[in-house]
């Protein structure tokens, strides 16, 4: 079954991505602060919602792949519990070819950490003082790469790597 797009959604949380991304961008480089960062996500987040509200979660299907790491990337920075496993819900029901299943790892740790909750897939680190990449608890890391590959996630070394590649700007 073919899923109308809405070709305006499409250009609004395609446009966010690059909003987002310049916004990480401009904090990490100094030329923004906390505060502006928060303000575009909050701005980005009640896009999100009334897009939610309107027409469920944006899927690759029903928008574009960009559109709809555009919504999954709003979700992660948002923060909001709610919204998270508001998410959560509708990729886990979603059609598997019209998400990306590793996202749901990513939503799932970002909420377990908002309730004080060990992670499940190891997906969020924080950098530690003398700057090297921390990786926060994780539940059960013996089965960890059993989870991971469940959703179709790499190996965690290998995430590992990948995150300490990036903090470092080799990436």
């Amino acid at each position: 079954m073919d899923i109308p797009r809405n070709e305006e959604d499409v250009r609004t949380l395609e446009a966010i991505f690059e909003v987002d991304q310049q916004a990480i961008r401009d904090f990490r480089a100094g030329r923004i602060n906390e505060a502006g960062l928060a303000q575009v996500n909050k701005e980005h987040v009640d896009i999100i919602r009334r897009i939610i509200s309107r027409a469920g979660f944006p899927t690759i299907d029903s928008t574009s792949r960009k559109a709809y790491k555009a919504a999954v990337l709003i979700v992660l920075h948002s923060d909001d519990l709610e919204l998270l496993n508001q998410s959560i819900q509708a990729l886990t029901n979603a059609q598997p070819a019209s998400i990306e299943k590793k996202d749901i790892g990513y939503m799932v740790d970002k909420a377990r950490l908002a309730q004080n909750l060990p992670q499940v897939y190891g997906t969020q680190y924080k950098i530690g003082p003398s700057g090297a990449v921390e990786f926060i608890e994780i539940e059960d890391p013996a089965d960890l790469d059993k989870r991971r590959a469940e959703l179709g996630m790499g190996s965690f070394s290998e995430y590992r790597k990948m995150a300490e590649g990036y903090e470092k700007g080799a990436i």
